[in-house]
């Protein structure tokens, strides 16, 4: 095709007398005909117009409409075979399209170029996945969005290394295998299975889809239940003053144990002594100083990994004291830890001390009221928040958290003097 415009049929035709200011409005409504058609050339069947109001608009359309007089307002409807011999050897799409100065039908094609694709990409994921699952994860890739995303991609492969990598997930009962060396022997790549690449939310979309995979949590306990260690050597819990049993490290050191370390270690039996956690560095960093500080970081949502890692320290004597930001995401995670530590208590986490921090601090965060969770510690907490709704974030409270940790190490002191 030779014109960047219609169907090349302009070439060696005459249209200065077609593609005129008074023939605007016939050209304009043939080509949305044409767009809704999917007809770039518009050279048999009908379409029907609305005439203008306008007498020299109605007057130069009456030729090429082969009629004698057009009515304002009148309906016709035009014989597109007909119209194409006056504008012969152009097309009437084609006089439309440079009218117009774009491509008519563009926006048909498209649709139909994606149904194609559509089918295409359902007949693939028939075969990788079979029998009725098929239907179940087409549905749940179609509702997420991840139809539009592989197609958007236009990576021809995505859905194919998506299907290796679940092939050699291991089974129950087989041990655990990294992300990346399960990436590399899939599919060649071992970043494909990083954060954000669209084979690894692909493969991920698919387990769910057919519920292999479950979706609470974060995203490592997510591939942690079909097998798959995500990462367990980065993140994990920062500590003051507790330690795995037989670590040893200067006093007020931070350290991180990493999900690898935190998936069975054991602790020292903690004879009713009192450790702080919290969701926050900065608390952590703030209460390092304090001599004989205790303190657990989870810095943000805590996996599964993380949480029974903290119901462990409980489990052998440690009195847990819990505390997080005052937001639908530090409120989650504060449920999550007692769920599994029924002996923990909340570390400043009841209605007043959020309108404290409400008040000393400068948040004008709002709270995502619809992902708010209960607080069965203190219901009341739950609806001054919802009354309030602004987040409050541990920094607002600070000072008197760095106050509780001195206290409780001071009485500590106290008794073992």
């Amino acid at each position: 095709m030779s014109c960047h415009l219609c169907d090349g049929s302009c070439a060696g035709a005459n249209l200065d007398g077609l593609v005129i200011p008074e023939l605007a409005w016939l050209w304009n409504q043939l080509g949305d005909g044409a767009d809704r058609r999917g007809d770039p050339s518009l050279a048999t069947g009908m379409v029907t117009v609305t005439v203008p109001a306008d007498t020299a608009s109605r007057t130069a359309a009456a030729g090429l409409l082969d009629r004698r007089h057009l009515s304002p307002g009148q309906r016709v409807r035009v014989n597109l075979a007909s119209l194409a011999v006056h504008t012969a050897p152009a097309t009437p799409g084609a006089v439309a399209a440079h009218a117009a100065r774009r491509r008519l039908a563009m926006r048909t094609a498209a649709k139909i170029a994606r149904a194609r694709s559509e089918v295409e990409l359902r007949d693939r994921l028939s075969v990788l996945v079979r029998d009725a699952a098929s239907d179940t994860a087409w549905a749940e890739l179609r509702r997420t969005g991840w139809i539009t995303k592989i197609l958007a991609s236009e990576d021809s492969i995505a859905l194919e290394q998506a299907a290796a990598i679940i092939q050699r997930l291991p089974t129950p009962g087989q041990p655990v295998i990294d992300r990346r060396r399960l990436a590399q022997d899939a599919t060649g790549n071992p970043h494909e299975l990083d954060r954000n690449r669209l084979v690894a939310g692909l493969t991920l979309a698919l387990l769910v889809a057919t519920g292999r995979a479950t979706t609470d949590g974060t995203l490592r306990d997510s591939w942690a239940s079909v097998g798959v260690a995500y990462d367990d050597i980065t993140g994990g819990l920062t500590t003051v003053g507790i330690l795995p049993d037989g670590w040893e490290i200067p006093e007020g050191v931070p350290v991180t144990l990493v999900p690898r370390v935190l998936a069975d270690c054991s602790w020292p039996p903690g004879n009713g002594q009192v450790v702080h956690v919290t969701e926050n560095p900065s608390v952590l960093g703030a209460a390092a100083h304090v001599p004989g500080a205790r303190i657990v970081c989870t810095a943000g949502t805590p996996s599964r990994i993380e949480v029974a890692a903290i119901a462990r320290l409980g489990s052998v004597g440690w009195q847990l004291r819990v505390r997080a930001d005052f937001d639908d995401a530090g409120i989650n995670h504060a449920n999550a830890i007692f769920s599994a530590s029924p002996e923990a208590r909340p570390w400043r986490m009841g209605a007043a001390d959020y309108l404290e921090g409400l008040e000393r601090g400068e948040s004008a965060v709002h709270l995502r009221l619809d992902r708010l969770g209960s607080t069965p510690w203190d219901p009341n907490l739950h609806l001054t928040m919802v009354a309030k709704g602004i987040a409050v974030y541990e920094e607002a409270l600070l000072e008197r958290l760095i106050r509780d940790v001195e206290e409780v190490e001071s009485t500590n002191a106290t008794r073992s003097g």
